[in-house]
């Protein structure tokens, strides 16, 4: 897991470059897109301010999270806690940064095809093509290891029900490994089913259930769980 850490600031940095490149070889145009409705279409307009700021949000996420997590895996108050699930930990804390590198190499990507002048160019069908598959190969992946995880307050579905009863938290973690495993391959091949704005739709519900399912579940798990406190 060492190896794996010590290539997550290569992730960053890979982020911030995108973002970098982009900016440095931006068109000269007197406005740029700075949003796409679900259709691909730019519907929202800036100046180069706009552009930054946009071009910024992936590194400064990539960046924070990447501090965060390094900062709780060497603080002595967690690191316990955190240790009993070191391996999904870790490939999380991997996952989240790859997947902000793909995100931000297709937002760079939209800003690197544009040329000046030809408004058309502003199209940004190809990220919300690719987007469903990058976020389903990230739900895939952590789903693989999701079942791995024991209970502990950083790591996993950490819902009051789970962290109370370990049966309920064994219950949801396999249910969650399997249904983020489902919804990561239905993801990847969302493009190859449906177009913009259905498969951005299809995206966002699916992403929304995988989510929130668990929590749920975990509820009424915990109802009828034979360890529940009384």
């Amino acid at each position: 897991m060492s190896k794996m850490r010590s290539l997550n600031p290569l992730l960053v940095i890979l982020t911030c470059a995108a973002s970098l490149w982009a900016w440095i070889n931006l068109p000269d145009m007197t406005s740029y897109p700075i949003h796409w409705n679900a259709r691909g279409e730019a519907d929202g307009f800036s100046s180069k301010g706009g552009v930054a700021f946009v071009l910024s949000l992936m590194p400064f996420t990539a960046a924070s999270m990447h501090m965060l997590l390094s900062f709780l895996s060497r603080a002595e108050a967690v690191k316990k806690d955190i240790e009993k699930s070191g391996l999904v930990y870790d490939i999380t804390w991997h996952s989240c940064l790859w997947l902000f590198l793909g995100i931000n190499i297709l937002i760079a990507g939209a800003y690197l095809r544009m040329e000046s002048g030809q408004p058309l160019s502003s199209d940004g069908t190809p990220l919300l093509k690719i987007l469903p598959f990058c976020m389903g190969l990230f739900f895939f992946v952590i789903g693989n290891v999701l079942g791995k995880a024991r209970q502990n307050k950083f790591v996993g579905v950490k819902t009051p029900w789970t962290l109370k009863s370990k049966s309920t938290w064994e219950a949801t973690h396999r249910l969650t490994a399997w249904l983020w495993v489902g919804a990561g391959v239905l993801l990847m091949i969302l493009p190859l089913m449906l177009a913009p704005p259905a498969s951005v739709l299809a995206m966002v519900a699916l992403i929304i259930g995988a989510s929130f399912y668990p929590m749920f579940y975990s509820y009424k798990f915990y109802q009828t769980a034979p360890d529940r406190p009384e």
